[in-house]
């Protein structure tokens, strides 16, 4: 067996909780440009919501939420979408999975980040909003994804 971090981690022991299961979530990333008031060059935009509940109640966050067991990564990904932004994709994209043994305190949690490209459509919730590009690199939950997609929109 390969001892190489990639393949196994050693939790150590202040953060050893119950991570007999595991939670599986997905979230969105809807870029879009659009032009900023006063400016000929379009920006990248990226939407985003304000969570309800803890943590980090009432920050901004990307569309996400749980994985049901009778779901497909898609399906659950869209579902969210369209509860939390009135977005309905018309295509979805896995983009990131992230799933570091201690990247929720609380229980052993992954988060697949998918990209959707919305259908025309009304957006009908008002915890939604479309953040600019480079001050979005402000997010709290800000992995890896974002990172990435961002460092050429400057």
């Amino acid at each position: 067996m390969n001892s190489s971090p990639h393949y196994a981690a050693e939790v150590p022991e202040e953060h050893e909780a119950d991570h007999s299961s595991v939670s599986l979530a997905v979230s969105t990333v809807i870029l879009a440009l659009r032009h900023k008031k006063n400016s000929a060059r379009p920006s990248l935009w990226l939407p985003l919501v304000r969570r309800l509940r803890e943590p980090y109640k009432g920050q901004w966050a990307l569309p996400g939420g749980p994985l049901q067991s009778q779901q497909s990564l898609e399906q659950a990904a869209g579902y969210t979408l369209k509860r939390a932004t009135g977005l309905e994709p018309g295509y979805l994209e896995q983009l990131y999975a992230f799933g570091d043994v201690l990247r929720a305190p609380e229980a052993r949690a992954a988060r697949i980040n998918g990209t959707p490209v919305p259908a025309p459509g009304r957006i009908m919730s008002v915890w939604f909003r479309w953040f600019i590009g480079p001050r979005s690199r402000r997010l709290r939950f800000r992995r890896l994804a974002c990172t990435k997609i961002f460092a050429g929109s400057r």
